[in-house]
């Protein structure tokens, strides 16, 4: 190998080097809010929810009637109440689509899941409940 191929190689093993160097590495992406709030106010969401996803249960307790709880009009506190309070563990209340007047306070025990329609109707459909207002403090 004559003196200038060396050179030759030396000069474009540097350049590779130098430019391997000089190339940006990918920066992390900045989160969604950055810019809107400060970092040391921000909070950290990556741990929530349920360790696992929410567990999948197909036994059904209860199902609360629609036609007569599930039409906004129809205090549904009680039939909602008795339904969780007889649910076995893992087991499901089931709540279908409609709109469920709550007018007074629901326990739920812990033993106790509730799911709508929601996930399982076709098109989407949601079961809402709708609360009284909160008293004045």
């Amino acid at each position: 190998m004559t003196t200038p191929q060396r050179v030759f190689g030396i000069i474009l093993k540097m350049t590779f080097f130098v430019l391997l160097w000089a190339i940006p590495l990918p920066a992390q992406a900045a989160p969604p809010w950055s810019g809107i709030i400060d970092p040391s106010r921000a909070i950290d969401w990556s741990n929530a929810g349920i360790p696992g996803g929410i567990p999948n249960r197909t036994t059904l307790c209860a199902t609360i009637n629609a036609p007569t709880y599930g039409n906004g009009s129809t205090n549904a506190t009680t039939a909602i109440q008795n339904a969780l309070n007889s649910c076995p563990a893992n087991q499901v209340v089931f709540l279908p689509a409609g709109t469920y007047r709550i007018n007074g306070n629901l326990r739920v025990p812990s033993t106790a899941m509730t799911e709508d329609s929601c996930q399982t109707a076709s098109p989407p459909q949601t079961a809402t409940l709708l609360l009284p207002p909160l008293p004045k403090r």
